[in-house]
C-alpha cells in the first residue's frame, strides 16, 4: 500500500517530509503581515480569519519532524497581531510611496491599526526589497500617553527562514520605551506598535 506524503527529506534521509510541506520565509511573513492588515481594514465585512495549515503543509505555521518542532516566521506574524482580536478597528490613511512592477502597483507600507483597553495596535508591513520607511504615526481624536511596545520581525535576508538546525533564524525582537508617534520600518520587516494612550 502507497503511503501519500511521506518521502524521505532531501537533506536528511531519516526525516519525513510532507507532500504539500513549504518552507515559510521572511518574505512569506510579509505576505501574511499583508493579508491580515487587510483583514483588519475590511473588519466590518470579514468575521473571522484563520490559517488553514497549522504543521507541515503550505503557509504553515510549525514545521516538526522527529523529536524537532519550529515555529515558522509566518507564525510570528500571526502572535504580532493577537493585541487585533476583540478591539474596534481604525481607519488609516497615508502613504509611503508604491512598488511597481510589470504595470502593477502596490503600495510600499501595509498598516492597520485597532485600539482596546486604552492602548492603540499599529501593525506595519514594509514589502521593499531595499528600503526602509520612516514613518509619523499620527493618532486621531486621541493622544500617546507618551510609552509605548514595539515587536520587530526581521532578519539579514528577505529569504531567511527557521530550519531545524536553527530554529530561531527569524525571530521577533521586543523593546519598549518612550514614543512618540515616529518608526523606522526596516525594509522586508513586520512591526507592531502597542502604544499606551492618554
Amino acid at each position: 500500500m502507497r503511503e501519500y506524503g511521506i518521502d524521505p527529506a532531501p537533506n536528511n534521509p531519516d526525516m519525513v517530509q510532507n507532500l504539500f510541506e513549504q518552507q515559510s520565509t521572511l518574505r512569506d511573513a510579509a505576505v501574511s503581515a499583508v493579508t491580515l492588515n487587510l483583514f483588519n481594514n475590511h473588519a466590518e465585512k470579514i468575521m473571522i480569519g484563520a490559517v488553514a495549515q497549522l504543521v507541515n503543509n503550505l503557509h504553515a505555521l510549525f514545521l516538526s519532524g522527529g523529536e524537532h518542532c519550529i515555529c515558522t516566521p509566518a507564525y510570528h506574524v500571526f502572535d504580532m497581531m493577537q493585541n487585533h482580536m476583540g478591539a474596534t478597528a481604525l481607519r488609516v490613511s497615508g502613504s509611503c510611496g508604491e512598488i511597481v512592477r510589470g504595470g502593477f502597483s502596490i503600495p510600499n507600507l501595509s498598516v492597520s491599526a485597532s485600539v482596546k483597553d486604552g492602548k492603540l495596535t499599529v501593525t506595519l508591513a514594509n514589502l521593499s526589497m531595499d528600503t526602509a520607511a520612516e514613518t509619523v504615526l499620527i493618532p486621531s481624536a486621541m493622544a500617546y500617553a507618551g510609552n509605548a511596545e514595539i515587536i520587530t520581525l526581521t532578519s539579514g535576508d528577505p529569504h531567511d527562514c527557521n530550519t531545524f538546525e536553527e530554529p530561531d533564524k527569524v525571530h521577533l525582537t521586543r523593546t519598549a520605551g518612550a514614543f512618540d508617534g515616529k518608526i523606522t520600518v526596516p525594509a522586508y520587516s513586520v512591526i507592531t506598535v502597542i502604544a499606551d494612550l492618554l
